[in-house]
């Protein structure tokens, strides 16, 4: 993976390491203007978090969020662009589909009965938030975002942790 990250002018990628054959990979990060001065120093960031197949990651350029699962873990987690700084966890239990846009992560599985859940959660916080407050979107009382909004906030079925 390789993003241009515009929230700090910096260059964030994934690299391996020969001692472990290249088997994991993690996040390191190198600024655009030392690349530029020709001193492409680059630092590890989120140290805690190490790429092994099966796992991805997902920017959210708009809101400066970095959504990751790691596959061995069967972990989300969710991280700041600016500071790097991991924001929540959430357990892939459940969990079918997943995607960070906006500064929301909507979440998507089946319940034991085969019903389609959707969880609408705040990429900062990892909390439900209510209709009103979704970053200045106007929710209509009985409009479909509304009812969606309401059921997502009804049934905690995922387990997130705030930071």
């Amino acid at each position: 993976m390789v993003h241009y990250n515009s929230c700090n002018d910096s260059l964030l990628f994934t690299a391996g390491r020969q001692h472990d054959h290249y088997s994991s990979l993690r996040f390191r990060a190198v600024s655009i203007p030392n690349l530029l001065k020709r001193e492409p120093r680059a630092h590890t960031v989120m140290p805690s978090e190490r790429m092994r197949n099966p796992s991805w990651a997902e920017v959210d350029d708009s809101a400066g969020k970095l959504l990751t699962f790691n596959g061995y873990s069967m972990v989300y987690k969710v991280w700041d662009l600016v500071t790097y700084e991991q924001l929540f966890t959430m357990s892939a239990l459940g969990v079918q589909r997943i995607t960070v846009s906006s500064g929301v992560v909507v979440v998507g599985g089946l319940s034991s009965k085969g019903v389609a859940r959707v969880k609408v959660v705040d990429a900062c916080s990892g909390k439900v938030p209510s209709a009103s407050g979704l970053h200045g979107t106007h929710v209509r009382r009985h409009s479909p975002a509304s009812a969606l909004l309401r059921t997502a906030s009804s049934r905690s079925w995922t387990s997130v942790t705030a930071k």
